[in-house]
């Protein structure tokens, strides 16, 4: 009459299983093109930052 059940018996560390799960979901995998893009507009807004500030200092 007791309702108390046994644990139950796991394999590996709670991180192991995490990964697992994670790596099954494919959100381990590289996203190239994302990383591309990002970069990109990074540099393109760090150039035109530079270069507004350089007219402002030759303007001004």
């Amino acid at each position: 009459m007791n309702d108390i059940e046994p644990p139950v018996a796991r394999t590996g560390s709670d991180f192991a299983q995490l990964s697992k799960r994670t790596a099954k979901l494919g959100l381990f995998e590289r996203r190239s093109v994302y990383y591309g893009v990002r970069l990109t507009s990074v540099a393109l807004l760090f150039a035109a930052a530079g270069a507004a500030h350089h007219l402002g200092a030759t303007i001004g």
